[in-house]
């Protein structure tokens, strides 16, 4: 049973990739909220000071959504 959950939450993941500003705008809130909540216990996250910074500074933006909410992103 275990696994037909691993099998089903896999399937389920939707893999969002976004080049935009306006896209990145989108998701700025949810995403720079979830990397200050990630890198707070090693002083923050320096790529960037601030979502704005975070949206201009990078060029792509990975992020995993399930169950309509971003559960992870990869900045590059």
């Amino acid at each position: 049973m275990k696994l037909k959950k691993i099998v089903e939450s896999l399937i389920f993941e939707r893999y969002v990739n976004v080049f935009t500003k306006s896209n990145k705008e989108k998701y700025a809130p949810e995403v720079w909220d979830m990397i200050q909540k990630s890198y707070a216990k090693i002083g923050g996250y320096k790529g960037a000071s601030n979502a704005n910074d975070l949206v201009t500074d990078s060029d792509l933006w990975k992020m995993v959504r399930k169950n309509g909410n971003i559960i992870a992103v990869t900045v590059y």
